[in-house]
C-alpha cells in the first residue's frame, strides 16, 4: 500500500504560485490597486449595515442580475434572519 502512495512534498501548484507571484492574496488580480486598498471601519458587519441603512435607506445595496434591493430591505431581511436564527438557540 505504502508504494503505491505517491511522494508530494516537493511537488508545486503552479495555479497557486503563478496567481500568487506578484499578489498578496489569491484574488488580487481580480481586482483594481485602488480597490485592494480600501479603509475598513471598525465596526462590526452587522453595525457597519446598520448605519448605512440610516445614511442611504433608499438607495440600491444590491443589484443582483437586475433584481435591486435597497439598504432599507436588506436591513428588514437581516433583521427576520437574525430573529430566526435566535428563535433556534443560536447566539
Amino acid at each position: 500500500m505504502k508504494d503505491k502512495i505517491k511522494d508530494r512534498s516537493n511537488m508545486k501548484n503552479t495555479n497557486i504560485n503563478k496567481s500568487m507571484n506578484n499578489d498578496k492574496y489569491l484574488w488580487d488580480h481580480f481586482y483594481k490597486e485602488d480597490e485592494r486598498n480600501i479603509n475598513v471601519p471598525n465596526m462590526s458587519l452587522y453595525e457597519y449595515m446598520m448605519d448605512s441603512t440610516k445614511d442611504y435607506a433608499n438607495n440600491c445595496a444590491i443589484n443582483y442580475f437586475g433584481r435591486k434591493i435597497t439598504f432599507k430591505l436588506f436591513w428588514e431581511y437581516i433583521e427576520r434572519c437574525a430573529k430566526s436564527l435566535k428563535s433556534l438557540g443560536v447566539r
